[in-house]
């Protein structure tokens, strides 16, 4: 177990270490592994070895990533492999090549089929903001290395000749044409999604099933796996064949349906551990299942150590740790019931922090959907199982059965909305966040053994707790941090400001474009970082570029708006919206918590652009000059103003007809950020502006490339980092200044209170 353990723990640490931080990190972990490992050798071994391939593999899949040209045009005949998982894409692999691309077009193909495709290929980036979906980890993890738009509909030009593929295709068309002749439209509907993966279901039914926690049932789970293998035995056991074929028989069907349905990582995780469980029973070899259990994740990740970023395969790993570690140690005897409800209140409570890092909700419908639905889910998996492997003159029973259970399902689902359920928003957890939930729920879980502390250890560890929640409090009036984001929202501005009482932003981004979803994808980030009140929003100009999200933020808040005089009646006029509107002027200057702002204002035309607000931000010894879409002109009617800033949001995206410079001297910044959208049609920014500041060596951070560029001011330091760049130790201090200065405080009270060899339990010591 110990030897597992170590592995799974250096692939995950070189993973890290690799994608987020440099190879300073790996070698500074592979000398502290030696030294830590020095008297195991066999174990040092081999953590070296999985260190080693861990970085080959990671090495492979990067090579791949970066040899793909973005924008690049591409004619390529592929073969179709797959759907994806909402059936909007097709996955193709180039003949004779190993990579794969998602591939959307109106026009429709089978699985197998043979397809001459021209188009651009788009390379997928990590997320621009922070805790958002990671495109680009989503693809690798599958071994999809881009997006293809074929502006013609691609041409079929043959059928692929190969087993695998012809199996999968079948196998799917055999499910659905299945369920089809058997059940209504809507039954159908949902046993397809159950056993292909693929989503046939409408938004409402997945949001019920989010909100009762029990969405897993259609993404393919260890549970289905469970239900099949348990299933197929029964079956095969009613003809008399021996135990042991029917168990690879078991394992072999379950590893042709795990390809069919497209290696998700639940279902590899199961698939390992009973391959495993089957080989130790046969030879017999002792098996412990939380040594399977690291195993299965030690092959995953070697397979594909993107696979670490998936949600998927860390709600699988949590809930089965969950259910072989810890349920057992707290489940009561001859308590069924008891038994029943902790285990999904067990299983849910491991798995908040997982939740909350993707989808920043949760809900306390788990109970239900855990405790009254899922056993009716269990049910119908088993009984269409059945239908799907027994010819359909003789299925009438279990399709019936299957069929009183679908009904049953729906009027409980119908009686459950009654009590409307609802999901609720948290704030995204954080690495740090996690462990220290986790450390709470181990410090509950061994409850008993702090109740045996005597009483000056008791007065000690509670001194350190009332420490843990004041001195945060009273460095944030001492110390406050300030943070200043410019938010990736595309082709558009967006300053998000946060403090510890008020947060503002100044523009909001937006589009031209009716389908835009930059608003809902920045109301999405706002909640996932905890922004709660969104007091005031200032306005540099009104074009939907820099305003236009408004619509969506006023959804969720409610804050007053600040710009030009009149800038109310366009707010009403282009976007009906009526928030509470105080026009600003020249000069003026407004104080919020501790940010000072000063308005510049000196238009020089009614065009939209050179009517602009400008706003330079003070914050501790930093300045931070916004100058929205100001042409040159403008820029050379501010030359008579305090412009001088460390920080410039180049004006217009950073536009040819902007950042004059005489004006880029006169602010002569420390750095200059430009706010742009990947692959903008504007070709933003301009050739001519990045030579400006290349010739001035002004450095420049841009969204489009950098993603979210975040700013942390406080009155000890001040910190910079993108989203995109590697690990800064020096922004994360900045960031976490004022609660590594409690770590501290607490530490040295722990040890002037002469207790450093540990807590005293009567007279047993605790190291």
């Amino acid at each position: 177990m110990l030897i597992t353990l170590s592995i799974l723990i250096q692939i995950i640490f070189t993973t890290l270490f690799y994608i987020y931080f440099d190879f300073t990190f790996i070698a500074v972990d592979i000398v502290i592994t030696a030294y830590l490992l020095r008297n195991r050798k066999k174990q040092l071994v081999a953590c070296l070895i999985i260190i080693l391939l861990t970085i080959i593999r990671l090495n492979s899949i990067n090579t791949t990533y970066n040899k793909i040209q973005d924008g690049e045009m591409t004619n390529i005949n592929a073969v179709v492999v797959n759907m994806d998982r909402n059936n909007q894409k097709y996955i193709i692999k180039p003949i004779g090549e190993s990579t794969k691309f998602l591939m959307k077009t109106s026009k429709t193909f089978k699985i197998g089929d043979i397809i001459n495709v021209r188009s651009k290929v788009y390379k997928p980036y990590t997320n621009g903001n922070p805790y958002m979906f990671n495109y680009k980890f989503y693809l690798l993890k599958n071994n999809i290395y881009g997006d293809l738009y074929p502006n013609s509909d691609p041409k079929l030009i043959g059928t692929s000749t190969s087993n695998l593929i012809k199996i999968r295709r079948i196998t799917l068309d055999y499910i659905a044409n299945k369920f089809d002749y058997n059940f209504d439209k809507t039954s159908s509907k949902i046993l397809k999604s159950i056993f292909t993966g693929y989503n046939f279901l409408d938004e409402n039914y997945k949001d019920d099933m989010k909100s009762l926690g029990i969405s897993h049932v259609f993404a393919i789970s260890g549970l289905h796996i469970l239900i099949i293998y348990g299933t197929i035995n029964k079956l095969l056991s009613l003809f008399n064949v021996n135990r042991k074929i029917i168990a690879w028989i078991s394992i072999i069907l379950i590893g042709l349906y795990a390809y069919v349905v497209g290696f998700p990582a639940s279902i590899l995780r199961a698939f390992i551990m009973l391959f495993i469980v089957e080989l130790s029973n046969q030879l017999q070899i002792d098996w412990y299942d939380l040594n399977n259990l690291s195993i299965a994740a030690i092959i995953l990740l070697i397979l594909n150590p993107y696979n670490l970023f998936d949600a998927g395969f860390l709600f699988s790993f949590a809930a089965t740790f969950t259910i072989i570690y810890l349920y057992p140690k707290i489940r009561k005897k001859k308590k069924p019931i008891y038994n029943y409800l902790i285990f999904s209140f067990a299983i849910y409570i491991m798995l908040i922090p997982i939740q909350l890092r993707f989808f920043n909700e949760y809900s306390f419908g788990f109970l239900i959907g855990n405790t009254i639905l899922l056993p009716v889910f269990t049910l119908i998996i088993q009984c269409s199982f059945i239908v799907l492997l027994i010819p359909n003159k003789i299925n009438y029973i279990f399709v019936l059965v299957s069929k009183l259970l679908l009904k049953l399902l729906g009027y409980m689902m119908t009686t459950i909305s009654l009590l409307h359920i609802h999901t609720h928003n948290l704030i995204s957890f954080s690495i740090i966040m996690s462990i220290c939930f986790y450390c709470i729920l181990f410090t509950i879980y061994n409850w008993h053994y702090v109740k045996l502390l005597n009483d000056y250890n008791k007065k000690i560890l509670t001194n350190m707790l009332a420490m843990a929640m004041f001195i945060p409090l009273i460095l944030s009036i001492i110390n406050p941090i300030s943070i200043i984001n410019f938010v990736d929202v595309g082709q558009g501005d967006c300053i998000l400001v946060r403090q510890i009482n008020e947060s503002f932003m100044i523009d909001t981004g937006g589009s031209y474009k009716d389908d835009d979803k930059s608003g809902e994808y920045l109301v999405e980030y706002l909640k996932k970082i905890g922004v709660r009140n969104l007091k005031y929003v200032f306005l540099t100009h009104f074009d939907e570029d820099h305003s236009k999200n408004l619509i969506e933020i006023n959804r969720s808040y409610n804050p007053v708006v600040l710009s030009r005089n009149g800038g109310n009646h366009i707010l009403r006029a282009k976007y009906n919206q009526n928030n509470k509107y105080i026009p600003v002027s020249d000069g003026e200057k407004f104080k919020i918590d501790n940010i000072k702002l000063k308005i510049f204002h000196n238009p020089i035309s009614n065009e939209e652009n050179d009517n602009s607000v400008v706003y330079k931000l003070y914050v501790n010894n930093l300045s931070v000059l916004i100058t929205g879409d100001i042409s040159q002109n403008y820029e050379k009617n501010l030359a008579n103003y305090n412009i001088k800033s460390d920080i410039l949001k180049i004006s217009h995206h950073g536009s040819k007809n902007s950042s004059d410079i005489s004006f880029l001297k006169k602010v002569n910044p420390k750095l200059a950020v430009i706010s742009v959208g990947l692959r903008n049609s504007y070709n933003h920014p301009s050739p001519e502006t990045i030579d400006k500041l290349e010739n001035l060596d002004i450095p420049v951070k841009r969204t489009d490339l950098d993603g979210n560029i975040e700013i942390v001011s406080s009155v000890l330091m001040n910190s910079l980092k993108a989203n995109r760049d590697k690990f800064s130790l020096i922004h994360f201090i900045a960031k976490e200044q004022n609660s590594l200065i409690s770590v501290i405080i607490i530490l040295l009270y722990y040890k002037s209170r002469r207790i450093d060899n540990g807590f005293f339990i009567g007279k047993t010591k605790i190291r």
